[in-house]
């Protein structure tokens, strides 16, 4: 039952601590087995002195639950599809609902290609789940693959060869990328059933560097659209905003924005929303114009952390390692914190913001989940130390779910404590119908069911 690996070690007070592993070759099932317990005076392994009352026989119990467990998926209500970066065109990365740990189990678990690839965020739509693998490294390989939703069966795969891919985003029954090489930037529109690619055009003249995905919002789509060499000064290596409706696919504006590459627009019914260069932009989705700006005390720290909207006039960012807050009604500076310890992108959940802090400013290993009020800025709660290289966070009604580098934890709004935890780590998105996904460094994508 259990594997060799034992580490025993003295602590105070003449205590033993026993650390075993369950082996990996158990197969699924209820498994009991009867531990002895040894304390000796000499060589446990030899034992001809042992304390009074040794060996003792410790029962031992353990289910080991099958690597599948592929439950019947429904719609959830009030839960929409998980379409593009941070979920919606918000990009709250809030999920709307309750979920029980008790009823968590893994799904299933796929590798979809071979070592030396990065997942990026899954997005969802009709059951059917889309994720684009990047080659580590070097850009050499780019793939954009859809699996099913259930069983998480690849369904189809296309090679983009060496071009910069972006995260994909889905919704009615189409798939959207943006792909770049050394002079160009593309925008595809493929068939989500088939993988059929229904348009492809250019749409800046330069390379672009970045993962993230295009915004859908009411029948058009919003994405960075490369860098301009002929627009604004090299420093700022001016990119684009481009609208493109997702009936005719066509594109109905650009616009020339003297920002950094790393962003996708967040997106209402009157603007595109984009931070960069110390400042929010805030884009008429009518004509493409800019409508206004707000400035923000740039310290030349910025992140790609996209903004985030409540849906009630604010939006949020993490940049210059602080939670930046915009009150888009009144066009100004709503709040920032001060501690010059935040990290990755917020999540925006029912009046409250949430964020990543070092406690330790610079130390990945000790990172903490915050919570503060939407509207004022102060600080409501702390989780205790999660686990190393903690950066994504997706929010439920009662939980949020942390991802690291090599775990991901489910947080308890009420208790602000630990309550799950799964041996894996990476970006995370939850489906409508329940599914958490977690998207590794490795490749890795592994899929557990919420309900």
């Amino acid at each position: 039952m259990f594997s060799t690996k034992v580490k025993v070690t003295e602590l105070p007070d003449r205590e033993f601590r026993a650390d075993l592993e369950i082996s990996s070759a158990l197969p699924a099932g209820q498994h009991s087995v009867d531990l002895e317990l040894r304390l000796c005076e000499d060589e446990a392994r030899i034992c001809n002195v042992p304390v009074p009352g040794s060996p003792w026989l410790i029962a031992v119990k353990v289910n080991v639950l099958s690597q599948t467990n592929r439950t019947p998926l429904n719609v959830m209500p009030n839960v929409a599809n998980w379409s593009t970066y941070q979920g919606n065109a918000s990009h709250s990365a809030y999920v709307p609902a309750v979920f029980d740990t008790k009823k968590f189990s893994r799904r299933w678990v796929m590798y979809p290609s071979s070592a030396g690839y990065a997942a990026t965020p899954l997005t969802h739509d009709d059951g059917r789940a889309f994720v684009s693998l990047i080659s580590t490294g070097d850009y050499s390989k780019a793939v954009l693959m859809a699996s099913s939703e259930d069983s998480g069966e690849e369904l189809w795969r296309m090679d983009f060869g060496p071009f910069k891919l972006s995260a994909p985003a889905a919704a009615d029954g189409k798939v959207y990328v943006a792909t770049s090489d050394c002079c160009s930037t593309f925008f595809w529109a493929l068939d989500q059933k088939t993988g059929k690619v229904l348009s492809k055009h250019t749409t800046m003249q330069e390379s672009l560097i970045y993962n993230t995905a295009p915004t859908i919002f009411n029948g058009t789509v919003y994405s960075n659209a490369g860098i301009d060499r002929d627009a604004g000064p090299t420093y700022y290596r001016a990119t684009s905003v481009t609208k493109i409706s997702t009936g005719t696919l066509g594109e109905v504006w650009k616009a020339s924005l003297q920002v950094e590459d790393e962003w996708t627009p967040a997106v209402d019914e009157l603007h595109a929303y984009v931070y960069a260069a110390g400042k929010l932009h805030a884009i008429s989705t009518a004509d493409g114009k800019t409508a206004f700006t707000i400035p923000y005390a740039y310290t030349g720290v910025g992140t790609d952390s996209a903004l985030a909207l409540d849906g009630s006039g604010m939006a949020f960012t993490v940049q210059s390692r602080e939670v930046v807050a915009f009150d888009l009604k009144r066009r100004k500076l709503a709040w920032s914190t001060d501690s010059m310890a935040m990290t990755g992108s917020p999540a925006v959940a029912r009046n409250v913001v949430y964020a990543l802090r070092e406690s330790d400013p610079g130390r990945v290993h000790d990172v903490v989940l915050e919570a503060f009020d939407a509207a004022t800025g102060l600080s409501q709660w702390k989780s205790g130390s999660l686990p190393a290289g903690s950066l994504y966070l997706v929010a439920a009604d009662n939980l949020v779910f942390v991802g690291a580098e090599k775990k991901t934890v489910a947080i308890d709004i009420a208790t602000h404590r630990t309550v799950w935890e799964h041996p894996g780590g990476g970006q995370l998105s939850i489906s409508n119908r329940g599914v958490l996904y977690i998207a590794g460094t490795d490749g890795k994508i592994t899929a557990i069911n919420l309900r």
